[in-house]
């Protein structure tokens, strides 16, 4: 829960979170992945920055692509 445009999603292991931002890539979302050192071990997240350029439908496609790339990437 964050009142910014900027929301984590925190993942955990730096691996798995390179693993999920790459498959996200390769669907269009372009999100960061963010890892030790600019946070702790075992804290990588991915970084979503929204915008009022966004709209409703293009947030639950990247919830449903991020829930499909956290299932493929156990």
């Amino acid at each position: 829960d964050s009142p910014t445009a900027i929301q984590p999603v925190l993942i955990g292991s730096s691996a798995r979170v390179l693993k999920i931002d790459a498959t996200l890539r390769e669907q269009g979302f372009l999100v960061g992945a963010v890892r030790p050192p600019t946070v702790a071990d075992n804290a990588a997240r991915l970084r979503i920055t929204l915008s009022a350029a966004h709209e409703e439908k293009n947030i639950a496609q990247l919830l449903d692509a991020i829930a499909d790339s956290l299932r493929v990437n156990p």
